[in-house]
């Protein structure tokens, strides 16, 4: 049975000193003042709870999230703005540790002392999804899912402790985590904001604090065509990651052109919760060629797939195209 050690990058936040962590309205962090704050909460929320977070793009969740996750207490992330799935998740669940707005910003309300609950030693978080079923259900992903996953997601995007994301997905989403994870696990910073990437503010903000990378759904490149995103001129960007469906391959290709113009890298790639996040991705130089990872033959240790993908029903995977899976 595997045993909850921790998780990597949230146990070691305090060896980044006073490099940049988080930017917050402004708010400049440092992870020594991360580490610190992490540690406080963590403390008052001792060990081995189950404690339902409101995830938003802001501080106060965002550190609450991460000192659940030292305090190895396992974490039920919902939506900040959806007041009635909280609530129905605290009826369902009863979490010993409730953190949610409240009228005089975040709270953080006790249940009971100590834990009601019988928790699985390797559970560390507990992400809703729908599936293919859309039917809302909880994945539990352990410690071990979320490090493993932050250190392929790092490696193979390369990040580095001089890059800067902004956040453009939910945080009680994993694809939204797992940015997060990632960056936090390098060293790296990010930009926390709610503004949609419709917003000037959200534009203003790349380039004042030099943002180097933020990920998209379809949804999101719907909205950058909107914006007439190709006419922008961000020379801090190095990296557009896209996932959480399906992008139309006239889409893709448009946007892999627009990377070769303007020198920055276009990830495609396919995840699934159960999975943590992020699991497959077409490099860069293969984008224009295979704009769909869900039809790619996978690298991977014992073979390459084959038949059909019985939970999303995809077609067999092309056998010239090249793809690299996160361990």
């Amino acid at each position: 049975m595997e045993v909850n050690n921790g998780v990597t990058f949230v146990d070691r936040l305090g060896s980044f000193g006073d490099a940049v962590a988080l930017i917050v309205d402004d708010q400049v962090i440092s992870y020594r003042q991360l580490e610190a704050r992490v540690a406080a909460v963590a403390e008052q929320l001792g060990s081995g709870r189950l404690v339902a977070i409101a995830m938003a793009s802001e501080l106060d969740p965002l550190v609450a999230y991460l000192a659940a996750l030292r305090a190895r207490c396992p974490v039920i992330a919902v939506d900040a703005d959806d007041t009635s799935q909280l609530k129905a998740t605290v009826s369902h669940y009863d979490p010993d540790v409730v953190i949610a707005r409240s009228e005089r910003g975040w709270s953080l309300t006790e249940v009971r002392p100590g834990s009601a609950h019988e928790l699985h030693p390797d559970l560390a978080l507990l992400l809703s999804t729908s599936g293919s079923t859309s039917s809302p259900k909880m994945v539990r992903l352990s410690a071990g899912n979320l490090s493993a996953n932050a250190a392929s997601i790092a490696d193979y995007l390369a990040i580095t402790d001089d890059d800067r994301a902004i956040t453009t997905l939910p945080l009680n989403y994993c694809y939204g985590l797992s940015v997060v994870h990632s960056h936090l696990h390098r060293g790296a910073s990010l930009v926390l904001t709610g503004e949609s990437v419709l917003d000037p503010s959200f534009w203003r903000d790349v380039e004042h604090w030099g943002v180097t990378s933020f990920a998209g759904v379809p949804h999101t490149f719907e909205l950058l065509d909107r914006v007439d995103f190709a006419s922008k001129r961000l020379p801090s960007l190095r990296t557009i990651t896209q996932a959480g469906g399906r992008l139309p391959p006239d889409r893709v290709l448009r946007f892999a052109d627009l990377a070769e113009r303007d020198g920055w890298r276009l990830f495609v790639m396919y995840g699934q919760t159960e999975a943590t996040a992020r699991m497959a991705y077409v490099p860069p130089p293969d984008g224009d060629r295979h704009p769909d990872p869900r039809r790619l033959d996978a690298d991977r240790p014992g073979g390459r797939h084959g038949g059909r993908n019985r939970r999303t029903d995809l077609p067999r995977p092309q056998r010239d195209a090249r793809v690299r899976h996160i361990h």
